[in-house]
Parts: structure tokens; C-alpha cells; sequence
């Protein structure tokens, strides 16, 4: 197993039925994984200015490769931010880099609900949904309150019932579920 992080080597050898097998992690601090980093931060700890200013700094120093998921990650934070329109316009460049960038069409269709927009947000998501790699249980749980805005009951407890079924860690989707009672209609 390699993870290429840059920077200074961690070598550790582990033992595989039989003779030991070596592992090498490469681990550097560049602007781009500083800026990853800012995006796992409890939001309660999160400086926004300074999470943007990293990502940014990241942007300026990447490469062409780095640059798209920069974006996403940079995304990440206006989301949590709740600066919206910063989200979408992020989302929506690195949708320009790599059209099959799954986490950033969750991230436009996520900024797009914020700007109540549910009609796109449907469509960002879906197509979020349809590429590989996408975290399904997030793209059903944005749908689900793309579909409550746009007052589809039905859509909503599909998609909720959907999240529990993918991840049933996820309680959110259980709590949102805990709003319903499914009446059945008389044959």
C-alpha cells in the first residue's frame, strides 16, 4: 500500500500471513492538504476567513490535477459557512475542471438548496447520484429537502427511506423519517 502525501517518509513493515510486507506513507504539509484539513473542522472551530484563505493560497500553488479538488474542498467550507453563492460559483469550476467530479455536483446542488433553488438542485444532485464515487446517502438526504421545498411529500420520504437504507448510521435521515406516518389506502 502506498499513500503519497509528499514530504518525509513514515516506513512501517506489517506482517502478512508469512514474511513481513513493508508499507510506505509519504506525508507533507502543501497548501492543498492544509486546506483538506480546514474542511474537517467542527464547524464550531472553523475560521472561515481562514479556511478560504488556505484553500486560496492552495489554488495559487497547485497543480492542474490538485486544483479541482481544491475547489470541491473549498466548497465544502463556504457550504458550511452558508455563503451559498461562493459554494455554487466553486462547485461549478470544478464541475469546469472534471465534469464527473461526483462530490462537486453534491456541493452545487447542497449550495443551490441554500439559494432555494430546488428545481436545479434536483438536477445537480441526480447527476451527483449517477457518477461513480458519489456518497449516495448525502445525495438522497439533499434530495429529500430539495423535494420538501418544492412540497413533494412523497419525494421526500423516499428519499429519506433511501438514506436509512444506504447508511443506516445516519441519523438524520432517521429523525426526518420519525416525521411521517405512512397511511395505507384501502384497496
Amino acid at each position: 500500500m502506498r499513500m503519497v502525501f509528499s514530504g518525509f517518509v513514515l516506513a512501517a513493515a506489517a506482517a502478512i500471513a508469512g514474511p513481513a510486507a513493508a508499507a510506505t506513507v509519504l506525508v507533507h504539509a502543501s497548501p492543498a492538504r492544509d486546506c483538506y484539513l480546514a474542511t474537517l473542522r467542527p464547524p464550531a472551530l472553523l475560521d472561515g476567513d481562514d479556511g478560504i484563505a488556505v484553500c486560496t493560497l492552495a489554488l495559487a500553488t497547485a497543480d492542474e490535477v490538485d486544483r479541482t479538488k481544491i475547489l470541491v474542498n473549498r466548497s465544502d467550507i463556504y457550504l458550511r459557512l452558508q455563503d451559498w453563492r461562493a459554494a455554487v460559483a466553486d462547485a461549478d469550476a470544478a464541475i469546469a475542471r472534471d465534469p464527473g467530479e461526483p462530490v462537486a455536483h453534491l456541493n452545487r446542488g447542497a449550495g443551490l438548496l441554500g439559494l432555494k433553488r430546488y428545481g436545479e438542485a434536483i438536477a445537480a444532485l441526480t447527476t451527483a447520484g449517477s457518477l461513480a464515487g458519489a456518497p449516495l446517502y448525502l445525495v438522497y438526504y439533499n434530495l429529500a429537502q430539495a423535494h420538501e421545498g418544492l412540497g413533494d411529500l412523497k419525494g421526500v420520504y423516499l428519499d429519506y427511506k433511501k438514506v436509512v437504507e444506504i447508511e443506516p448510521r445516519f441519523t438524520l435521515a432517521s429523525e426526518a423519517l420519525a416525521r411521517f406516518t405512512v397511511i395505507r389506502a384501502a384497496p
